[in-house]
Formats: structure tokens, sequence, C-alpha cells
């Protein structure tokens, strides 16, 4: 679990049409991660622990780490509605401000949880993220997937009612590099399982970066 003063992110403005409140940590490796809170209603914030923990992880891996919060929550101003249009161009905003912090040729990966699961899905389809990974996603809201070349990654917890193997599988279907990890025992907070999904995300972004399906 992540311990106060183990390291230390910059607060930082996200500019764009709506200025947005976000948390940035500089490493050495790429790509760069981008991380997409879940739901406001569901408690999603930047400072969410699943959220900080993964920051932490990648942390950990060397990987510079951008998480921010949506409008309307926390320091973010402006209104948050219930489509996705709203955190579509939160997504957006922040992986821009992440790549021009990367400098030419900036390498980027984005990882998203529930809501997050879904704008994450979209931005990969719309351009460049290697690797995508969606925790907790709801298979119904999620894009086709089939279309994105990028490794995509579908973490969910064993105990979590929305995650149905077969379905989930379905869902990566003609992904080239589609994988999908149980973590046991964990449910869609990951307030067990927490270290796991951080492995996963770890191992991931810094080679060799494939482990076993848990």
């Amino acid at each position: 679990m992540v311990k106060q003063g183990q390291y230390l992110e910059r607060a930082v403005v996200i500019p764009g049409a709506s200025a947005l409140e976000g948390l940035y940590h500089r490493g050495s490796r790429r790509p760069g991660l981008v991380i997409a809170p879940p739901h406001p209603q569901d408690g999603g914030a930047m400072e969410t622990t699943v959220v900080a923990e993964l920051a932490y992880a990648a942390f950990r891996a060397g990987h510079p780490t951008l998480r921010f919060n949506y409008p309307g929550v926390g320091a973010s101003p402006g209104v948050f509605d219930e489509g996705l249009e709203v955190g579509m161009r939160a997504l957006r905003q922040s992986l821009d401000h992440l790549g021009e912090s990367l400098g030419e040729r900036p390498e980027l990966s984005a990882l998203g949880i529930g809501y997050g699961a879904t704008l994450v899905a979209r931005a990969a389809l719309e351009g460049a993220l290697d690797p995508v990974f969606l925790v907790s996603p709801d298979p119904d809201a999620l894009p086709e997937l089939s279309p994105i070349r990028a490794p995509v990654v579908i973490v969910v917890g064993q105990m979590d009612p929305r995650a149905n193997r077969q379905t989930l599988e379905a869902r990566l279907r003609g992904v080239p590099q589609g994988r999908l990890v149980v973590i046991p025992q964990a449910d869609r907070t990951f307030l067990r399982g927490l270290l796991e999904l951080g492995k996963v995300v770890a191992e991931t972004l810094s080679p060799p970066g494939m482990i076993e399906i848990l």
C-alpha cells in the first residue's frame, strides 16, 4: 500500500477549454500512463485508493504517470454530466498534456477503471495507446475492441458480479494481443487484490511484460 512520503507527485493544472486538476509523476521509462478514474457517482476521483495505488505501481516500474479529476470533481471546475463526452474530453486533454510533457515522439498508455475503462477503450480506437488497461469494465458499455492493434488487458475481480469471463473473453475476440486477468478474491473495488492488480500493470508496462492469467 502507498504510504505518506514514499514518493512525491506534483500537482498540475491540465490546460484545456476547462482546466483539470491532476497529479503528475515523472519517470525515465516509456510509455507514460494516464489513469482515468471511475464514475464520480461511484466515488471516482484521482485520490481514490485504487487510482493512487496504480499510479504508485507504475511509478515503481519507472513510468511517468498522470491521474486527473473529471470536471466538477475535486478542484476541477465545471459540471460532470451523465454522458461520455465530458469524460472523453477530460481523457483526451490529459493524454495531450502527458504527451507534451514527454517531449518529441511520446509513447502513451492509458488505464481506465469502470466508467474510465469505457473512455480508455474509446480513446484507443482514436489513436496510438500501447498498452491499454481496462479495469472492472462494464462489458455492455465497451465499444467494439477488435480494431485495436495494441495490447488490451482487461482486469477484473473474481467476486465482481459483472465479471462474466465468457462475456469478457468474447469482447476480446479479434484483438491480436487481448488478455483477460482475473484477480482471485477481489471485488469491483479491489480493496482486496490491489497489490496483484498493481503487479499486472507494472509487469505489462515493463518488459518482459507478460504474466500468466491468475
